[in-house]
């Protein structure tokens, strides 16, 4: 086989970042440790796999001898991220080595036959297909990823939950002490299904769609596979064998104590208040009455604090207390200036949600764009 291109640097250096996340870590094999290249028709393709999660994509270059071949995708990775920014890099794959010409550094890795490339195929009938906006699935992720699972025995909690509705699609994760909830109304008619897309693939799937691109990414649901194509980019998954809690017992809906905060100022206090906080449980105390919450934190050696913000709160006064951390990444994906706590009791679950005006409320139920992406959280309370 005697292979070769030229290719610009930044190029071939973002190529390399869409697909590395695919590598296999643990180096059961020493092929999946690779990055599988393919040259054809002016287009070089990447590819990486560790047998439960591929990676795709293409970047056109100069091309000499079109061929096929897979090297170690971290020393790739590496000699490209030196090359100088904007350059160009010659490959040239000769007697079974890659030879690699960056600039003043040249470079020979060892390859493995591009045969032995464990690729996985789609596979299965397509039970669902559809498109979303890259930036509403990025916010379906970005409101809920952060509560998935890790490592939990319950394996399908280790996940993150696509549950395509008739009138739109939600995500959803738990790991069992919260749960984050999003939904985007803006796909029209589907067919019902739920799957349990596993952490590596979520992570991924947020790192290829673009946060602020209105272009369409398609999505297609298998019986045991994920699939999804945004523009020169493919991922496919396996998906996690489980059932889905059902998680709409767990959103409260008689919570009728409401209290409404602002958010930046909330964020502050709970900072403040976990540098004293146990550092093991982290775990703050919310004392709610008329107009105030007083957040008051403590640890093993008996310092605490203790601060108390201005609030919307007109109900009995009530204690309950809360694990900061988890506050502190609820607060970080709500998007209002201010947010609400719907709460019943101390022992009750807290019902957390972003402060809509009226006018916005209903606005958010039938646009269709990323802004109509809502989002709602429930947390359990902590007993210390």
């Amino acid at each position: 086989m005697n292979m070769n291109f030229r290719v610009n640097r930044d190029a071939l250096m973002q190529a390399i970042g869409q697909v590395i996340g695919g590598v296999e870590k643990r180096q059961t094999m020493q092929i999946l440790g690779n990055v599988y290249l393919s040259l054809a028709q002016g287009e070089l393709t990447l590819v990486t796999t560790d047998l439960e999660i591929q990676l795709r994509t293409r970047v056109p270059v100069e091309m000499g001898v079109a061929g096929a071949t897979t090297v170690n995708a971290k020393k790739l990775a590496d000699i490209v991220k030196m090359a100088p920014d904007g350059g160009e890099i010659a490959v040239h794959l000769r007697d079974g080595w890659l030879e690699i010409d960056a600039g003043r550094g040249k470079f020979r890795l060892g390859t493995l036959d591009a045969e032995s490339f464990p690729k996985m195929p789609s596979d299965g009938v397509a039970e669902s297909a559809f498109e979303i906006p890259q930036n509403a699935l990025y916010r379906l992720i970005e409101k809920t990823q952060f509560s998935m699972a890790q490592q939990d025995v319950r394996y399908f909690l280790n996940g993150l939950l696509f549950d395509q509705q008739a009138e739109g699609l939600a995500t959803v994760s738990t790991d069992g002490h919260r749960l984050a909830f999003a939904r985007f109304a803006g796909l029209g008619s589907a067919t019902p299904r739920q799957v349990i897309v596993p952490r590596k693939m979520v992570m991924e799937m947020q790192k290829t769609v673009s946060r602020d691109s209105v272009e369409p990414v398609h999505l297609t649901l298998r019986d045991q596979q994920i699939e999804l194509l945004c523009g020169d980019h493919q991922l496919i998954s396996k998906l996690i064998d489980g059932r889905y809690p059902d998680y709409q017992r767990v959103i409260p809906n008689s919570n009728e104590k409401r209290a409404v905060l602002d958010k930046a100022e909330l964020r502050a206090v709970l900072q403040r208040a976990s540098i004293l906080s146990n550092e093991r449980l982290s775990g703050a105390e919310f004392g709610l009455s008329a107009g105030e919450l007083r957040i008051e934190a403590r640890n093993a050696e008996s310092e605490s604090s203790s601060e108390s913000l201005s609030v919307t709160f007109a109900g009995e006064p009530m204690s309950i207390t809360f694990n900061i951390n988890y506050l502190l990444q609820i607060l970080s994906v709500i998007e209002t200036e201010q947010v609400v706590f719907e709460l019943a009791g101390q022992e009750s679950s807290a019902l957390i949600r972003p402060y809509l005006a009226p006018a916005e409320d209903s606005a958010a139920g039938t646009a269709a764009s990323a802004s109509a992406v809502e989002a709602l959280f429930v947390l359990m309370p902590m007993k210390m």
